[in-house]
């Protein structure tokens, strides 16, 4: 399978971080009345599983569906990227974040994002 040169670069940043320790971010967007503490907790672990530094953990209340650019903690990871003070980005899915447009940003700044579930083809999440 031909790679893209956006999942070329993610793989490099990807490789990249398992090297050295890498600030991250948590991300978790919720529903309102939902706790993200769970969802935090176990993407902690993962971070921590793999040397990374928890820099920053943000919750966005709101469904899980709608577009960054609706959701209010958004602009405060998109400094965080930017400033180069986090390098990734540890999400529950990158099914409901916008998967190719985010991967596609961040790569374009010399960052990543990894999730603890994947998708599937028809957009099912497994963990």
């Amino acid at each position: 399978m031909q790679r893209t040169e956006g999942q070329t670069r993610r793989r490099r940043h990807l490789a990249e971080a398992s090297l050295a320790r890498t600030s991250v971010a948590l991300y978790v967007a919720t529903h309102p009345r939902d706790s993200a503490a769970e969802d935090l907790a176990e993407l902690r672990r993962y971070a921590h599983a793999r040397d990374w530094d928890v820099t920053e953990e943000v919750t966005d209340d709101g469904p899980a569906g709608a577009s960054l650019e609706s959701r209010s903690e958004w602009p405060r990871i998109r400094l965080l990227i930017e400033s180069g003070h986090v390098r990734g980005l540890v999400v529950p899915s990158l099914c409901v974040v916008g998967r190719r447009r985010l991967l596609d940003w961040l790569a374009d700044r010399n960052a990543f994002a990894v999730s603890v579930a994947e998708c599937t083809h028809d957009g099912e999440c497994t963990p």
